[in-house]
């Protein structure tokens, strides 16, 4: 996926680390990483298209600055978004929540490369088709 840019986003070929993961010491002297971070990638080509991809885990602790990450791409409101999903590790409620509430804001939101963690999550809240869903 070709990252794109915005008059205020990221350059070309950079990701957006959507959450910064805080490290904390071991006795050890070991550094240990809570949770892998959310990074958030963009495909501007059709501004009224953008697709994003998402990487990490998308829950409670990190939906805010993933937001944040999808919103600094977009300049206008897009008439769809796609959001390609398969290195998503993790989603809860709160991830589900945004993408609802983007769907909401857009119109369409179709989702790409499910997996299988968070198809299940889909699938028990009803929402499979809420949003198109492609393999």
């Amino acid at each position: 996926m070709s990252t794109g840019q915005t008059a205020d986003g990221p350059g070309p070929g950079e990701d957006v680390p959507a959450s910064r993961v805080p490290t904390r010491g071991r006795s050890d002297g070991m550094a240990v990483t809570d949770r892998p971070e959310v990074v958030v990638r963009a495909s501007l080509e059709d501004p009224e298209h953008p697709v994003f991809g998402l990487a990490g885990e998308l829950d409670l602790a990190s939906v805010e600055a993933t937001r944040a990450g999808i919103y600094r791409y977009l300049t206008t409101t897009p008439t769809r978004l796609t959001f390609d999903l398969g290195e998503v590790t993790f989603m809860d409620s709160s991830g589900i929540a945004l993408l609802v509430q983007l769907a909401n804001d857009v119109g369409t939101v179709t989702l790409v490369h499910v997996p299988p963690i968070v198809h299940r999550v889909l699938e028990a809240t009803g929402l499979l088709e809420f949003f198109g869903l492609l393999p």
